[in-house]
């Protein structure tokens, strides 16, 4: 229900930060900042997902979780780690959104 939408409302708002900071610390490299940024791994991006599949609404969920698959996919490839590559299991979060939302198309 509701209460689930806006956990992962929340854990997708916390990968964006992370995203960005991702950007930073790729961008500066070199600069050492005095604390760690938190960075999205694998396990960050499959939470997300995960709480998008079972959350029930609209369209946008569904196409929420492929827009993640693709920047994980996007970030696969600029930073060369292949851990961030998706999977079957990824994908299958954007399937399982898809079958839990009430869009007319699904």
């Amino acid at each position: 229900g509701k209460k689930l939408k806006g956990r992962a409302q929340r854990a997708d708002a916390i990968l964006r930060q992370m995203q960005l900071f991702q950007k930073i610390y790729h961008r500066n490299m070199s600069v050492r900042l005095p604390y760690e940024l938190p960075l999205p791994n694998r396990d960050t991006y499959f939470a997300v997902l995960r709480l998008y599949a079972n959350t029930s609404g609209g369209a946008e969920i569904p196409h929420r979780c492929q827009e993640i698959v693709r920047q994980m996919q996007q970030a696969s490839e600029d930073l060369a780690d292949l851990d961030l590559r998706p999977d079957v299991i990824m994908w299958n979060q954007v399937l399982s959104a898809w079958a839990k939302s009430n869009h007319p198309e699904k």
